[in-house]
């Protein structure tokens, strides 16, 4: 996926606990031609390669399990 194709949208990060889902960040992303930026209450992040491989946009077919 290209990143300037999520340039503006919301992400979150969701990771497996023992029993279910957390949210443990989110934000919007900005994309300013070569960095795909995290921008939260938390600060501003980069991106890594491995998390854009595994962004998954939210449609109503989606699961989680």
């Amino acid at each position: 996926m290209n990143p300037i194709h999520v340039d503006g949208r919301t992400l979150v990060v969701i990771r497996r606990t023992t029993s279910s889902y957390a949210a443990e960040e989110s934000g919007l992303l900005s994309y300013d031609g070569q960095t795909l930026e995290l921008q939260s209450t938390q600060g501003n992040r980069v991106v890594t390669e491995s998390e854009i491989a595994n962004i998954q946009p939210i449609i109503p077919s989606n699961q989680i399990g």
